[in-house]
């Protein structure tokens, strides 16, 4: 009785492409990226609509946890599932993905999850092989948002997602411009290790002695007679 519901999904299944036993050896994601490329073209074509394939390519995700990625792509403004696909990614092979948690940092930031987004944020910092662009990146957001939201941040403990931030970027401050150091500085400042927010400050000086952040923050630290 269930043969015509087969029917569609094995013709769903078919979007995998025409293999021969000389093909085994073409990679599952060409093939994950064809069935996609065709569920897409179907879709806006508007012969079909994403719920209608929605369970078996869940199930195709669960096996293949690349599919989580493309799945998400096909969900276009419905954050909510947006984020569901995306996290299931993340916690899987995708963990180490920079441009997955981006896209959370983005969704979270427009939703307004403040501790969401970051903890997306000390994710990407601590991608393994991550640019230091995006590190620096990653510190500047969380800086803007500890600023604005003192209300929201005060309300948790943040010292781990503040630690873990501060780690990632401390690993690699020869890399780091003055500004940068100076929003690690204020990390430092936040955990309440001012000695190493002076370190941060220090160096970002010698990097820049006219640097009107590092300089900034300096003062903070010589008002408070925290200064050696």
């Amino acid at each position: 009785p269930f043969r015509g519901k087969i029917y569609d999904e094995i013709a769903l299944l078919r979007n995998f492409g025409v293999a021969q036993r000389r093909d085994i050896s073409t990679p599952l994601d060409q093939r994950l990226r064809l069935l996609f490329a065709n569920i897409a073209g179907c879709i806006s074509r508007k012969e079909k609509v994403l719920d209608d394939f929605r369970p078996i390519i869940e199930y195709v995700a669960r096996k293949l946890p690349q599919a989580w990625l493309y799945l998400a792509d096909l969900c276009k403004n419905d954050d909510s599932n947006i984020e569901l696909y995306l996290r299931h990614y993340v916690e899987g092979i995708g963990k180490d993905d920079v441009d997955a948690w981006w896209r959370l940092v983005g969704l979270y930031s427009r939703r307004g999850s403040v501790l969401d987004e970051l903890n997306a944020l000390t994710h990407v910092a601590r991608v393994k092989k991550v640019g230091i662009a995006d590190v620096c990146e990653a510190v500047q957001r969380a800086h803007y948002l500890i600023a604005t939201h003192k209300d929201i941040i005060e309300r948790v403990d943040k010292r781990q997602l503040l630690s873990e931030l501060a780690t990632a970027m401390s690993c690699r401050v020869d890399e780091c411009a003055a500004s940068d150091l100076s929003r690690l500085g204020w990390l430092y400042m936040n955990l309440n290790d001012v000695a190493q927010a002076r370190k941060m400050v220090t160096i970002g000086l010698s990097k820049d002695p006219d640097n009107y952040h590092c300089l900034h923050l300096y003062e903070k630290i010589a008002k408070r007679g925290l200064l050696l």
